[in-house]
């Protein structure tokens, strides 16, 4: 196989030269039809011009003509990963790692199915089996402690993430993964949480192009922006619901928006935001070097990131300083680390004066919220008080799992205890891992709650339905130290008010920035007694939490959090704010 011919190929590739490409990639197929290499070659060409079916096809051909090559196998499996094909993926890597069951690439492919599969706890063994074999391998600690992650146990991943991490101290993966992980671990201090995200901004600059340290963006504090978004969750996700509100009513005149999507998967959310925009870039394909000279060939004035250490994040193009003015926003619930990143829009509850010390970037406080929630069309009718009919009050959360660590199960303990007909329902995503259902169970019984006063719900298939199970539940608890976002807001829109436990970090404060936003602050508490004591008096008085539920629409319809228009005219003047500000560095005299 020549390397010279595959060369070129990817060059028309760039070039957008795609039938082309496509032409000269099925006749270096044909030549070298015999030739498992090439084969894999090719599927790779076509999968850089998203020909997924084709892509496949060739990756099946060249695993086919090397059936004992782990490498082959693993490519064919990534493949179908990409064309959304995960269980057929498992199927290509099974037979060969039942013979080679520690290989590294093998266990990780492996693994990594099993989760897309949401079959957790397999994962973990495999994963576990292939690091205690290799214990050298940081990509196999990495999947490791995200398998851990995934199953609740924080506990486990955080000593994992954080011994790795120093044992490979250059792997990004490992140093943006101990930044991340440490949001969820209530013994984390702020101080550490600032140094592994600083760390990451380290370990990643060796390896990347000098940042730009000059643009030729056009000096003028009133001209009309180019504002970039980019992220990995333009789909139907969290994210994406919260910047929609200022990509829709955002004042058209005064910003041209650009977004630049790093993700394969794209639905229907995908489309209504690409007709927000009046540029959009799939950039799927791209690495961060390609991310970062996109936008940096766009003329980005001010760039939005909204992932920070969140899965497929592109942190490290903002590291090659694409754009004048960088930003991160409500993907991340805390630092970046990275000096090229200049400000992170928060508000004044979720991180109070004082916060800056705990930050690489500036806080730029959009009160008197930081988000603005857009409640989904077709959500159900308000269910009447549950506790009405059944005779005890059910308390729930529908927070992800790893959200479920130690402290939180001992609070909830807690409140069961001081309310002792209560009824405690869960429902999160990973719940469909049977193995997974009854650890918790068994966490929460070592914790002193009786398995019977648990229900763990699995999750619906429709967001509709998703939405009607608040209707079992009368009050909603927030998890410590990491918050609900969209959960809090869901079961404040279903009429399902949430008590929540203000910390000392933003992770822990988003709770009381959304109760406060709809003027429901005498649900905050400062410490876990009063957190106790407010599920109680709640639980106690059904009247008022019946008032309260079939009020509570109501009130967020016309609180600020859902003001869409009010949010977006306060973040396009943040936008506005920091463009003028590089605007006066700019231009002032050396």
């Amino acid at each position: 196989m020549s390397q010279h011919e595959v060369d070129q190929i990817s060059r028309l590739i760039a070039e957008g030269r795609a039938a082309e490409a496509r032409a000269r990639a099925l006749r270096l197929a044909q030549s070298g039809a015999k030739d498992a290499r090439v084969q894999q070659a090719v599927s790779g060409l076509l999968a850089a011009m998203s020909q997924m079916p084709q892509a496949v096809y060739y990756a099946q051909r060249a695993a086919q003509l090397a059936p004992g090559e782990p490498e082959l196998a693993v490519f064919l499996a990534r493949q179908l990963i990409i064309a959304g094909e995960p269980a057929k993926a498992l199927a290509a890597l099974e037979p060969l790692h039942a013979k080679l069951s520690t290989d590294p690439a093998l266990s990780a492919a492996k693994a990594e199915c099993l989760g897309i599969l949401q079959r957790f706890s397999e994962g973990e063994r495999v994963a576990r089996a292939a690091f205690e074999a290799h214990p050298t391998d940081a990509g196999l600690a990495a999947l490791l402690a995200g398998a851990l992650l995934n199953l609740g146990r924080i506990e486990e991943a955080t000593p994992l993430v954080r011994g790795a991490s120093l044992r490979f101290a250059d792997d990004p993966t490992l140093a943006s993964g101990l930044a991340h992980v440490l949001n969820y671990d209530p013994g984390a201090t702020r101080e550490e949480q600032l140094e592994a995200a600083r760390r990451y901004a380290r370990v990643i600059a060796p390896g990347l192009p000098p940042p730009l340290t000059s643009h030729a963006n056009a000096r003028d504090p009133q001209k009309r922006l180019r504002v970039g978004v980019l992220s990995p969750d333009l789909r139907a996700h969290s994210v994406a619901f919260f910047i929609e509100p200022w990509m829709r009513h955002r004042d058209r005149g005064a910003t041209e928006l650009f977004a630049y999507h790093t993700n394969r998967i794209a639905d229907g959310v995908t489309e209504r935001l690409r007709g927000l925009c009046d540029q959009w870039r799939d950039m799927s394909m791209a690495n961060d070097i390609g991310v970062a000279q996109t936008v940096a060939n766009d003329g980005i004035d001010v760039l939005i990131e909204l992932s920070g250490h969140t899965q497929g994040h592109s942190l490290a193009a903002l590291h090659l300083r694409p754009a004048p003015v960088q930003v991160t926003y409500c993907g991340y619930p805390n630092t970046t680390g990275l000096a090229s990143v200049d400000a992170r829009i928060v508000d004044s509850i979720t991180d109070p004066p004082g916060a800056e010390v705990f930050a690489s970037e500036a806080l730029v406080r959009l009160d008197p919220c930081f988000l603005c929630y857009s409640p989904p069309p077709g959500a159900p009718e308000v269910a009447p008080l549950p506790a009405l009919a059944k005779g005890f009050v059910t308390l729930g959360s529908f927070n992800s799992v790893p959200k479920l660590n130690a402290r939180t199960m001992a609070l909830w303990s807690r409140v069961l205890e001081r309310v002792p007909t209560a009824r405690l329902a869960l429902k999160a995503q990973n719940m469909v891992d049977a193995e997974l259902r009854e650890d918790l169970l068994r966490r929460f019984e070592r914790a002193g709650v009786a398995r019977e006063r648990v229900t763990l719900m699995l999750p619906p298939e429709s967001t509709a339905a998703h939405l009607a199970s608040y209707g079992s539940i009368d009050i909603g608890l927030e998890p410590m130290p990491y918050h609900g976002t969209t959960t809090t807001c869901e079961a404040m829109w279903m009429g399902v008010p949430v008590v929540t436990l203000a910390g000392d970090r933003h992770a822990s404060r988003v709770g009381a920035s959304l109760l406060s936003a709809v003027g429901l602050q005498e649900l905050i508490a400062a410490s876990e007694d009063e957190y106790v004591e407010r599920v109680a008096a709640l639980a106690g008085d059904l009247p008022r939490l019946a008032t309260m539920r079939a009020g509570l629409r109501a009130r967020m319809s016309v609180s600020v959090l859902c003001d869409q228009r009010g949010f977006a005219a306060r973040f396009d003047g943040a936008v506005r704010g920091l463009w003028r500000e590089w605007c006066t560095r700019s231009n002032a005299p050396d």
